[in-house]
Formats: structure tokens, C-alpha cells, sequence
């Protein structure tokens, strides 16, 4: 349930961030085309403003994003807290992985507010530089910004692809865990012990767009530690 949840709302905001990309670009080669044109120039620049707006708008603290990771990291860490008490020693070490997962979950939400924060410098820069519009020529600044709005769009689109590998590495804990519980016959198997590996930190700077996937848990034994461990 909660991979499916950071799923459904990673791809939202991934088909959003794709839709303002586009605008952007498409702005971007409109303001080059009519920089003689002031009147255009104010235009485009409005334009441009209500697209990053749109976008930081969608990133606020209160947004569908924002609330819908803080209560998946909840359910993780709240799974985390529970296995690391349950009374078999099997779930118990499943517990290292939940506080893995909980943590990269964090800092996904934590580079969604940098993208925000880089989204509302940019606004606040376009619109001081729209006021000078009319005493002078600000273009260069301009195509600059519209720039560097355009990369941190792009990094929202990192910010997403980071919480779907992250929900799948959920997903497929899930699916082992489920496999391992059951014989070929589909009867109760007897339990195994399957210890959690080390599981890599994600990368948290969304701003310079590295496309870096969230961390998989990789156990030395080659699969995945088990989430819930059914008795005989």
C-alpha cells in the first residue's frame, strides 16, 4: 500500500513537471524571438512567471505532494518501530531496511522543499527583472533565468523517478517476502532467516539534476529480507 502510494503520486508530479518543461521551452524560444518587441518580451515573462509559480505551487508544504510523502514515511517508519519489537527474530531484522526506506524517504521530501526554494529565488529574480523592463534591456538576464527554471523543473522530474525506484524497491520487498512465505504447493513454508544488506544513501541535491535512483537493499544472500514472516 504505501508503494503504491509513492507511485501514484511520483508519476502526478512527474506528467506535471513534463507539462511545465515543455512550456518553458516553448517560452524560452518565444523570448528569443521577440526581444525587440517589448510588449512580447513583458508577455512571455508573465507567462514564464505563472508556469514556475504553478510549479512551486505544487511543492508547498501543504500541497497533495508534500502531505502524501510525510504520510508514507509514517507508514514506514511505523513499520520499521513494529518490526524491530516483534517478538520473531526473522521480522526483527527487517527492521534495519524500513529505517533505510524511511530515511531515503526523507530526503526525497527534503529535495522537494530545495526545488521549491530554488523555484521561488527564480520567481522573485524574474519579477524584479520585469520591473526593469521598462527603464532598460534585461533580456540577457532573463533568457538566463528561464534557464535555470528550466533545470530546476528538471530536477523535479529527479525528484520523481527517485520515489518510484524507491516504491518498486518496496514493491518487490513485498512480492519476495510474499513468495517466501509459501511452498511450491502454496502451503505455509517453514521460515527463513534473511538478513537486510547495506542499502546506499540517495542523493538529496535535486537542484543539479543528477538522476540518481533511490538505493536498493541488496542482502548478501541474493534475495530480498523478508517484510512479514508467516508461522507454520
Amino acid at each position: 500500500m504505501v508503494s503504491k502510494a509513492i507511485v501514484d503520486e511520483a508519476s502526478k508530479l512527474k506528467n506535471d513537471s513534463a507539462v511545465w518543461h515543455q512550456k518553458i521551452q516553448e517560452l524560452e524560444v518565444g523570448f528569443h524571438k521577440s526581444q525587440e518587441d517589448d510588449e512580447a518580451t513583458v508577455k512571455n515573462v508573465n507567462e514564464s512567471l505563472i508556469v514556475l509559480q504553478t510549479a512551486a505551487s505544487r511543492l508547498g508544504p501543504d500541497a497533495e505532494a508534500r502531505v502524501a510523502l510525510r504520510r508514507q514515511e509514517g507508514a514506514l517508519r511505523e513499520l520499521a518501530s513494529r518490526s524491530e519489537v516483534h517478538s520473531l527474530p526473522e521480522i526483527r531484522k527487517t527492521a534495519g531496511y524500513f529505517q533505510q526506506k524511511t530515511t531515503e524517504l526523507h530526503a526525497l521530501s527534503r529535495s522537494v522543499e530545495e526545488a521549491r526554494m530554488e523555484l521561488m529565488t527564480q520567481i522573485d529574480l524574474l519579477q524584479e527583472l520585469k520591473v526593469q523592463l521598462e527603464f532598460n534591456r534585461a533580456g540577457g538576464q532573463i533568457g538566463e533565468l528561464l534557464k535555470r527554471g528550466e533545470a530546476s523543473i528538471n530536477s523535479i522530474q529527479v525528484i520523481a523517478t527517485n520515489a518510484q525506484q524507491l516504491a518498486n524497491d518496496l514493491a518487490r520487498f513485498g512480492r519476495t517476502a510474499a513468495a517466501a512465505g509459501q511452498s511450491p504447493d502454496r502451503t505455509n513454508s517453514a521460515p527463513t532467516t534473511i538478513t537486510p544488506g547495506t542499502v546506499a544513501k540517495t542523493a538529496t541535491n535535486p537542484a543539479q539534476a543528477i538522476n540518481t535512483p533511490a538505493a536498493e537493499a541488496r542482502p548478501a544472500n541474493g534475495v530480498n529480507p523478508a517484510q512479514a514472516i508467516k508461522r507454520r
